[in-house]
């Protein structure tokens, strides 16, 4: 009998990644020449990595604090979504985000925008 390998999409990488807390998937998955840019700050792989080693270390899920996750777009170069996270203040916000990937199909540059979203009562 043949296992069938299935290869995961970036996006689906990503959501594997965030709700599994796999630090090492993630840690092979990240370029060495890696950047992510969240609103106006800017952090290097090591930076970014170190960030995600202590929210794996939380004990919430991420279920907890995303919801409506969305891939908006993807292929071999990119990826776009989005989701509704609420922060530590409480607020519910819409995170909206692009990876760019290398050749070797590694995430190469991320960015990202917040903004609030006003929940209706």
């Amino acid at each position: 009998m043949q296992l069938k390998v299935v290869e995961m999409t970036s996006y689906e990488k990503m959501i594997h990644i965030l709700h599994n807390k796999d630090f090492e998937l993630l840690e092979d998955w990240v370029a060495d020449d890696y950047f992510f840019v969240f609103e106006s700050q800017m952090r290097t792989r090591d930076e970014f990595l170190e960030r995600m080693k202590d929210f794996f270390s939380r004990s919430e899920k991420a279920s907890d604090f995303m919801f409506e996750e969305k891939c908006l777009y993807e292929n071999e170069d990119c990826m776009n979504y989005t989701r509704l996270e609420r922060q530590e203040d409480g607020e519910m916000y819409r995170v909206v985000g692009m990876v760019l990937k290398n050749s070797d199909g590694k995430i190469w540059r991320s960015i990202e925008r917040i903004t609030k979203v006003e929940v209706k009562k």
